[in-house]
């Protein structure tokens, strides 16, 4: 028996569809995008490359169908893109065993991807002068094992030593047990933060979602603007992504249509 995966507000959660190639991956929340923005007035077709085109077409759609029986995936969205050319399809259900199909304008969480876009809002606070790389994370948001010690630059690079909450077995549990429980970003960098360090600042590397909820955190307590606000303001609206949007801490919904996606039942 399979069930659907909730959303933990602050955490980066699976694609819906299973698959979204062509886009750069890197964590405050799950994101929702449909089409990454464009007007794709042909939902549910593809976007064909042109005839004179180098894209493998034919060989992609069989490495992605295979891919999807291997992962026992009912649907994904595929995007690969080229100077020159672009190719965008759909593929399979909704649904496990299910007739609606999966369109390319359906919803799906971005996951990991607002890593990059977290990072990027950093990174324009500190242009504006208004923090450094250097700055120790304590500065911002005390109560942090190392804080003193903890840069934002070893946030960003997964070099902090603080566990990531996603590896927790308290968060893994409610997962199975509270399907549609939305946490605050301060409730997992608590999590994160009680357990002892891997490592000391700068000293190693764990990828650590705890790092990048901690420094969407610190990013709102500079500006005053929640992460959501800040992410619309400055990446979402100046590159033109009509379709993203942050949805509330408090909500672990998603906009329809959207796919569903599964895990394993814990046996």
């Amino acid at each position: 028996m399979s069930q659907e995966r909730p959303r933990i507000a602050g955490e980066p959660a699976p694609a819906r569809s299973g698959v979204w190639l062509g886009t750069a991956a890197v964590v405050v929340a799950g994101l929702v995008t449909a089409s990454c923005g464009a007007d794709n007035s042909s939902a549910g077709t593809t976007t064909a490359p042109a005839a004179s085109s180098s894209l493998p077409v034919d060989s992609l759609r069989t490495t992605v169908k295979e891919a999807m029986s291997e992962l026992h995936l009912p649907g994904a969205v595929v995007l690969v893109a080229s100077p020159d050319d672009e190719w965008l399809e759909a593929f399979g259900t909704r649904t496990l065993n299910g007739t609606d199909p999966v369109t390319t304008e359906d919803a799906f969480r971005v996951g990991s991807i607002t890593k990059t876009m977290t990072g990027t809002v950093i990174l324009q606070l500190v242009q504006e002068g208004k923090l450094k790389l250097d700055d120790p994370v304590s500065k911002f948001y005390p109560g942090i094992p190392n804080g003193d010690t903890i840069t934002i630059a070893d946030l960003l690079d997964m070099r902090s030593g603080l566990t990531s909450y996603t590896q927790l077995e308290v968060v893994n549990r409610a997962m199975d047990d509270e399907r549609a429980r939305a946490w605050t970003p301060e409730e997992l960098v608590a999590l994160g933060a009680a357990e002892p360090v891997k490592f000391p600042p700068g000293e190693g590397y764990d990828y650590s979602n705890t790092n990048t909820v901690l420094a969407g955190l610190i990013a709102s307590k500079v500006t005053g603007k929640d992460i959501g606000t800040l992410l619309a303001e400055r990446v979402f609206t100046p590159l033109g992504l009509t379709h993203t949007v942050m949805p509330r801490i408090t909500s672990s919904s998603i906009p329809d249509p959207h796919p569903h996606g599964y895990r394993s039942a814990r046996t």
